[in-house]
């Protein structure tokens, strides 16, 4: 993973957290992270990114936290 990606990454893992164990789909998380859902593409290669790093800690069909995973966010940034 580039430096450059932790930032999307991390808004992605919190979208994803905030979904519960319901999951969120390719859609969802474009409309959350870009305003429409015409990045799906875009969302599904940086989820392949992130699960050659973190593998099964991060779910598909839907995208959700694995099995027994939790996230806690402890701070945000500004951009």
């Amino acid at each position: 993973m580039c430096s450059s990606d932790l930032p999307r990454h991390a808004e992605l893992l919190a979208a994803i957290a905030a979904a519960g164990a319901g999951g969120v789909s390719a859609g969802r998380l474009s409309q959350v992270l870009y305003g429409d859902s015409g990045r799906q593409v875009t969302v599904r290669a940086e989820i392949s990114r992130m699960r050659r790093v973190l593998g099964a800690l991060l779910a598909t069909n839907p995208y959700r936290l694995g099995e027994g995973v939790s996230l806690s966010v402890v701070g945000t940034g500004t951009r």
